[in-house]
């Protein structure tokens, strides 16, 4: 017996679809991240209401060995200078890594280490990206266009959030004279 594909990616659209159980699909709006941001003042109600960025995630098995797909839509745009962002964050077993393809947009993957050394790849289309164990990640859109990564992970890596809304990045990108510039934090 041939069965269908549980789940399926329509490149073209940039949409992953499957079984409600399988395929979770997040969307996240700037209200949702605006901790994220270093300056938030003045922002207006409907800057607030845009979308920051949307996952869809393929699971099927959250066992060692295993492996996840999904893909981030990170949209353009900036808060007071600052791209927008994804949260970004460590694996909770800190040991697994990771890989992100660019499919369309362009923007930065930022990427820091547990002693906050901090370097950052360019993300353009065809660009692939191997994500070390131990190392934060998050990506950034430079472009006018929405940012489109695929990813594959380890299914048992988990997410550590919270070391990254506890201490941050230890650099920003913020838009200065029209160019991608990083800000290091102290």
């Amino acid at each position: 017996m041939i069965n269908p594909s549980r789940a399926t990616y329509d490149i073209l659209q940039g949409t992953l679809n499957g079984k409600d159980n399988e395929v979770t699909k997040v969307q996240r709006t700037i209200s949702n991240t605006l901790r994220m941001y270093a300056n938030t003042e003045g922002i207006d109600q409907d800057v607030l209401d845009q979308i920051n960025y949307r996952v869809e995630v393929f699971k099927v098995d959250e066992n060692e060995g295993g492996l996840q797909f999904g893909t981030s839509y990170l949209y353009p745009g900036t808060i007071n200078g600052e791209y927008f962002m994804t949260k970004g964050h460590y694996h909770a077993i800190a040991n697994r890594t990771e890989f992100y393809l660019c499919l369309k947009g362009e923007g930065l993957l930022l990427l820091m280490d547990r002693d906050r050394h901090w370097w950052t790849e360019e993300v353009e289309p065809n660009s692939l990206h191997y994500i070390q164990g131990n190392v934060a990640h998050r990506l950034i859109n430079t472009s006018s266009e929405i940012l489109t990564v695929l990813a594959c992970w380890n299914s048992d890596a988990g997410h550590d959030y919270a070391s990254i809304e506890e201490e941050g990045f230890s650099v920003r990108y913020f838009k200065i004279d029209g160019e991608p510039t990083p800000v290091e934090q102290g």
